[in-house]
């Protein structure tokens, strides 16, 4: 056990600039009197030992802490380029905003739309393609006599194309042409419009043996605009949760908010990789819109033949697309 005087000795090197090894040392050194000196040289030659281990072991953890510091700047710009390199791939599938006095809708009359239409049985009635959002979400309401209420889907759609006609090489790097029916949906015209001009996005919520569900998500700048017939006519009609309560059954003018984060099922759904690079551009237009990449959206980053490309896991398959789709998912 030291001595009273080498605790003191200890205690008033403490306060040096000294590495702790040496303060030891030169401490035991001066309180050295206190010990026999045969004791005394056998102590301070292990001490000297030890010291000497201690000051190898503080060289090398400097030499360790280099290189430390070495690797977290070649992190840092690794880092740097696997930013760039993604831009670079993000580049490649971007798609500009179709303005909405520009954007041009398909009607009846075109091929593309009884694609469309054959494709999603479950948005037709009286052989007539409707809103999927709006013939989900509201009905048309008729007060008849007797307190007799009734109602129909309705709301004539256009068939949209989530990736534009013209981003058809888009189209063809995602894997699919511009005109298939799962790069389609029916939309009314105000919608599609909007949608065109990523003011609003469509995300996959769920799925089940009834269908695929998607959350509508309205930017909000959008939220207070009213929804109009091409003419200017304020589309009017009942909520659906409302029509199911006997004295709720009243219309109203619609706005862009009454779809805010409203979920909507399709028996037969679009091309999620179509969804997501809409939503994607979406989000980059409006911060408030969610960001795909953050919604566990199953995708993932393919290379093949030094292109990158964004590929279903089993090709062969057409059906539960919504399931196999991966996708470039960069941060």
């Amino acid at each position: 056990m030291l001595s009273q005087p080498m605790c003191r000795s200890l205690r008033g090197h403490s306060a040096s600039n000294e590495p702790p090894a040496a303060r030891l040392f030169h401490s035991l050194q001066m309180a050295s009197g206190d010990i026999d000196n045969a004791a005394n040289d056998r102590v301070l030659q292990k001490l000297e030992e030890v010291l000497n281990r201690m000051t190898r072991l503080e060289t090398k953890v400097d030499g360790l802490q280099t290189k430390v510091d070495g690797l977290e700047t070649k992190v840092d710009g690794l880092e740097e380029a696997m930013g760039t390199f993604r831009r670079a791939l993000e580049d490649q599938y971007r798609i500009l905003p179709v303005a909405e006095d520009d954007a041009s809708s398909t009607h009846a009359s075109n091929a593309w739309h009884q694609q469309v239409k054959d494709y999603y049985p479950q948005f037709v009635v009286n052989d007539t393609l409707v809103c999927c959002v709006l013939s989900s979400l509201f009905a048309k309401m008729d007060h008849g006599g007797l307190g007799t209420v009734s109602f129909e889907r309705w709301c004539f759609a256009v068939c949209e194309h989530i990736i534009p006609r013209k981003d058809a090489d888009v189209a063809r790097k995602l894997g699919f042409g511009k005109d298939d029916p799962q790069n389609g949906l029916p939309l009314f015209g105000h919608l599609e419009k909007t949608y065109q001009a990523r003011r609003w996005s469509l995300m996959r919520a769920n799925q089940s043996d009834f269908g695929v569900e998607f959350t509508i998500y309205v930017s909000d700048e959008l939220r207070h605009e009213t929804i109009k017939y091409r003419d200017g006519t304020v589309v009017v009609a009942c909520p659906m949760h409302r029509y199911y309560s006997y004295y709720s059954r009243s219309n109203e003018e619609l706005t862009f908010g009454h779809l805010h984060g409203k979920t909507i099922r399709m028996q037969k759904h679009p091309y999620a990789r179509s969804l997501f690079v809409k939503a994607k551009m979406a989000h980059s237009r409006h911060q408030e819109l969610p960001n795909p990449d953050d919604h566990g959206s199953k995708f993932r980053l393919v290379r093949a033949r030094m292109n990158p490309l964004l590929l279903r896991e089993d090709w062969r398959h057409q059906t539960d697309e919504a399931d196999e789709v991966t996708f470039i998912s960069s941060r």
